[in-house]
């Protein structure tokens, strides 16, 4: 009888998966089997009465026709009332658990980046670090190995690298093979080897900020004095020029030809040797006493002499 109400009752509320319905149902016919008459000898339900509920198809397994139900009708009702709402109880609790469990799954997704956010946020930074370390230096600055930059250019115009030795290169106006008195220390002469191309641009003028260094006033030649074998110039802004075969001298500049400061009027070759002495030169030659008689006046050609009388 207890399937049969159970059955009945699926098919009257249609919603037997539900869990509001559920508790309702497993109520209903728990209330039903209580309240269905009894037979004396064994306690069961009557089977005249259990046929006639078969035989009728009653859904609602509603015993009208017996004065046992009649009898126990107000205490069926009163705990059909009791069931109801703590079936109605037991559903709303699980529906609030169900929301709380989803919201605190929805704030933990939110909060937490899943595994696969996780690894393309890794990507992406591995993707920025690889484009940092790949971007290419900037062009060596003054003082600076330019070796490392990106075609060995230099930041400063008109300036190119130019290579000391194996170890060191740097940025240059020009180079001349030798030692540089701006050099810290005596550590040898500069192949000035080309490395790249010359930066476009003039050139700024000498820095005179640069002092020589302590070792070129014991190494390196006075004026006057032969510089073929020291290649460098003690004075501050003096150059190692090239005069003829076995003799070179130290001079504020040089062009080929006559010098009316020398002694004599043969020509110079005028090729550098070393690097200048960093610092403004201190003073020029004055004119030799042969520089009247041959050297052309103001307003004269001098293309044959190649020199010139008046100071200047």
């Amino acid at each position: 009888l207890k399937l049969v109400c159970f059955r009945a009752l699926v098919q009257k509320y249609a919603l037997a998966a539900s869990l509001l319905t559920l508790p309702k149902i497993m109520m209903e016919t728990a209330l039903y089997e209580q309240s269905l008459p009894q037979s004396p000898q064994s306690g069961s339900p009557g089977v005249d009465e259990l046929q006639l509920l078969i035989r009728d198809g009653k859904t609602t397994c509603d015993i009208t026709t017996s004065d046992t139900a009649r009898e126990i009708e107000p205490t069926r009702r009163a705990r059909k009332a009791g069931f109801i709402a703590a079936g109605s109880t037991l559903a709303l609790g699980l529906m609030v658990a169900f929301w709380v469990t989803k919201r605190t799954t929805q704030a933990t997704f939110v909060g937490t980046p899943s595994h696969q956010n996780t690894v393309l946020l890794a990507a992406a930074k591995a993707t920025t670090a690889d484009k940092k370390k790949a971007a290419p230096p900037p062009c060596a600055k003054l003082g600076k190995d330019c070796r490392s930059a990106p075609g060995k250019c230099c930041a400063t115009p008109g300036f190119q690298c130019f290579e000391k030795n194996k170890g060191w290169a740097s940025c240059r106006p020009w180079c001349a093979v030798g030692p540089d008195p701006s050099d810290k220390d005596d550590s040898g002469e500069w192949s000035c080897k080309a490395l790249g191309k010359k930066q476009a641009g003039v050139a700024p003028p000498p820095d005179y900020s640069i002092k020589a260094a302590p070792w070129v006033k014991d190494k390196c030649s006075a004026v006057g004095e032969d510089c073929n074998k020291t290649k460098c110039c003690k004075d501050e802004g003096m150059q190692c020029f090239t005069k003829a075969e076995g003799w070179s001298a130290c001079k504020v500049a040089c062009t080929p030809g006559v010098d009316p400061t020398d002694n004599d009027n043969h020509p110079w070759d005028c090729s550098p040797i070393g690097m200048r002495t960093p610092g403004p030169p201190k003073y020029y030659g004055k004119a030799a006493p042969w520089v009247k008689t041959n050297c052309s006046a103001v307003g004269e050609n001098c293309k044959g002499t190649g020199c010139c009388k008046a100071a200047g």
